[in-house]
């Protein structure tokens, strides 16, 4: 196995803090949420929380599998950062989406693929 890219720590690490950001958002933010009143709460608000729950669960697992080289964590990880991109424009977070573009392109490099064959 190749010697594990750099990146891929990062990578990994900006996913644990997603997990622990998104932890706190998913408490914090629905009891906001009814202080304000239950008309905000929609169905179109629950339905990205299943969305956000979905992103924050799974990043954990992923991390961890791309810290082993395991190539199910690659594609998920391109999975995930593909619903990071959608989250930063529903959430029109625009430095986000560009961060999200270099995650992408750095993942799909032929020596950080490497790693994970």
């Amino acid at each position: 196995m190749p010697i594990r890219p750099i990146g891929i720590i990062v990578v990994a690490f900006l996913l644990l803090f997603g997990f622990i950001f998104g932890i706190f958002t998913l408490i914090v933010a629905p009891l906001w949420l009814i202080d304000i009143g239950k008309e905000v709460l929609n169905d179109f608000y629950l339905v990205y929380l299943v969305y956000y729950s979905i992103f924050v669960f799974a990043a954990p697992p992923v991390a961890y599998g791309l810290l082993k080289g395991f190539k199910w964590a690659w594609k998920s990880s391109i999975i995930l950062i593909c619903m990071g991109i959608i989250n930063s424009v529903l959430i029109l977070h625009g430095f986000s989406i560009v961060l999200f573009l270099i995650l992408i392109y750095y993942i799909t490099r032929p020596n950080v693929k490497a790693y994970f064959e």
